[in-house]
Protein backbone atom coordinates (compact mmCIF):
# COMPACT_ATOMS: atom_id res chain seq x y z
CA UNK A 1 0.00 0.00 0.00
CA UNK A 2 3.01 2.52 0.85
CA UNK A 3 4.23 1.72 -2.74
CA UNK A 4 0.90 2.39 -4.12
CA UNK A 5 0.08 5.46 -2.41
CA UNK A 6 4.08 7.01 -2.98
CA UNK A 7 3.38 6.94 -7.15
CA UNK A 8 -0.29 8.58 -5.80
CA UNK A 9 -2.68 5.34 -6.11
CA UNK A 10 -5.08 5.20 -3.41
CA UNK A 11 -7.18 2.03 -3.65
CA UNK A 12 -10.51 2.87 -2.38
CA UNK A 13 -13.36 0.62 -1.14
CA UNK A 14 -15.65 2.65 0.30
CA UNK A 15 -16.98 6.81 -0.07
CA UNK A 16 -15.66 6.60 3.18
CA UNK A 17 -12.03 6.30 2.35
CA UNK A 18 -12.65 8.39 -0.73
CA UNK A 19 -13.69 11.64 1.40
CA UNK A 20 -9.67 11.27 2.98
CA UNK A 21 -8.12 12.00 -0.52
CA UNK A 22 -7.00 15.52 -2.05
CA UNK A 23 -8.20 14.65 -5.84
CA UNK A 24 -8.31 18.47 -6.88
CA UNK A 25 -7.05 18.81 -10.14
CA UNK A 26 -6.20 14.99 -10.42
CA UNK A 27 -7.26 12.26 -12.89
CA UNK A 28 -9.32 9.91 -11.23
CA UNK A 29 -9.46 5.87 -12.60
CA UNK A 30 -12.38 3.78 -11.37
CA UNK A 31 -12.03 -0.21 -11.98
CA UNK A 32 -15.78 -1.59 -11.28
CA UNK A 33 -16.23 -5.19 -11.10
CA UNK A 34 -20.19 -6.11 -11.29
CA UNK A 35 -20.88 -3.77 -8.31
CA UNK A 36 -24.61 -3.31 -9.72
CA UNK A 37 -25.13 -6.99 -9.74
CA UNK A 38 -23.51 -8.03 -6.62
CA UNK A 39 -25.06 -4.95 -4.44
CA UNK A 40 -27.82 -3.26 -6.85
CA UNK A 41 -26.18 0.08 -5.97
CA UNK A 42 -22.65 1.94 -7.04
CA UNK A 43 -22.67 4.60 -4.35
CA UNK A 44 -18.95 5.41 -5.14
CA UNK A 45 -19.41 6.06 -9.00
CA UNK A 46 -22.16 7.92 -8.34
CA UNK A 47 -20.46 9.83 -6.09
CA UNK A 48 -17.56 10.12 -8.57
CA UNK A 49 -19.96 11.25 -11.62
CA UNK A 50 -21.49 13.87 -9.32
CA UNK A 51 -17.79 15.83 -8.51
CA UNK A 52 -16.13 14.33 -11.45
CA UNK A 53 -16.29 14.39 -15.44
CA UNK A 54 -16.08 11.36 -17.14
CA UNK A 55 -13.47 11.57 -19.87
CA UNK A 56 -13.73 7.56 -20.97
CA UNK A 57 -15.69 4.67 -20.16
CA UNK A 58 -14.06 1.42 -21.52
CA UNK A 59 -16.03 -2.07 -20.84
CA UNK A 60 -14.56 -5.56 -20.57
CA UNK A 61 -15.66 -8.52 -20.58
CA UNK A 62 -19.14 -8.89 -18.89
CA UNK A 63 -18.51 -7.29 -15.80
CA UNK A 64 -15.87 -5.23 -15.96
CA UNK A 65 -16.20 -1.48 -16.67
CA UNK A 66 -13.54 1.12 -16.21
CA UNK A 67 -14.02 4.79 -15.67
CA UNK A 68 -11.55 7.58 -16.43
CA UNK A 69 -12.65 11.11 -14.76
CA UNK A 70 -11.23 13.98 -15.53
CA UNK A 71 -10.75 17.29 -12.94
CA UNK A 72 -14.13 18.77 -10.93
CA UNK A 73 -17.40 19.48 -12.64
Amino acid sequence: MKLLNSEEIYPVRGLNEIQNINLTDRKVVYLDCGTDFAFGKNPLLDELKIKYKIDTTIHIFEIYDVYCFGTSN
